[in-house]
């Protein structure tokens, strides 16, 4: 099963190809590529994708400003803008408008997968991560990121919860050494707590990675 329906709205095809690459390799399902807003809004409107990947600078009468605020406001379909313009105008515009997150040009793999990641987890949650875990994602090895953000969607700072390492391996498509190492490192720095009870670990979040409510 997928870990979400996603549609990207992109006029450079290499661009495109090379999120969707990206996004399945991560387990996600790419509905459709569209190149062109009035394109996006009919494929929206009969796909229900989860979340759409918008760059902003699209051609013909709808820009990809004016597409995601017709996906956000008429179908209730969240997005992620994607583009190389950070000028004072498009900014402007840009937090004018219901978004949940922005992947600027150049990006690489792994910004696609912690921006969709943290997207679909705010979609979900309606809750905002604190600045500082933004700061430490970018800092972390491919299983590291993929391990935390595991239990960012499955742990809290409160309750401790017993998860055994096949399952955190099978979740996050690795295997139990890369998974072991990965909990190891995040524990040694802090981010994740691990309580030992016998044969069976025990994990919490860090309360330096705690949410904050979307007011």
């Amino acid at each position: 099963m997928p870990k979400g329906r996603l549609l990207i709205i992109e006029d450079e095809v290499i661009v495109a190809r090379y999120i969707k690459d990206v996004l399945e390799s991560f387990g996600y399902q790419v509905v459709a590529c569209s190149s062109s807003g009035e394109e996006a809004v009919r494929l929206a409107k009969e796909l229900h994708p989860d979340l759409a990947l918008v760059d902003i600078v699209l051609k013909g009468s709808m820009d990809g400003i004016k597409t995601a605020h017709h996906l956000t406001t008429f179908l209730g379909i969240p997005v992620i803008y994607v583009t190389a313009y950070t000028d004072e105008d498009t900014l402007s515009r840009v937090k004018g408008t219901d978004y949940l997150g922005y992947l600027v040009k150049p990006f690489d793999d792994k910004d696609i997968y912690v921006t969709v990641e943290l997207a679909m987890h705010k979609r979900k949650n309606k809750r905002v991560l604190k600045k500082p875990l933004r700061r430490v994602l970018g800092s972390l090895n491919k299983d590291e990121l993929k391990v935390l953000l595991f239990f960012i969607t499955t742990c809290d700072t409160d309750g401790w919860i017993h998860i055994p390492l096949h399952k955190i391996a099978k979740e996050v498509k690795s295997d139990t050494g890369n998974v072991s190492r990965a909990i190891r490192s995040l524990s040694m720095k802090g981010y994740v707590e691990v309580l030992k009870n016998g044969r069976e670990n025990y994990y919490r979040l860090s309360k330096d990675l705690a949410y904050e409510e979307n007011l």
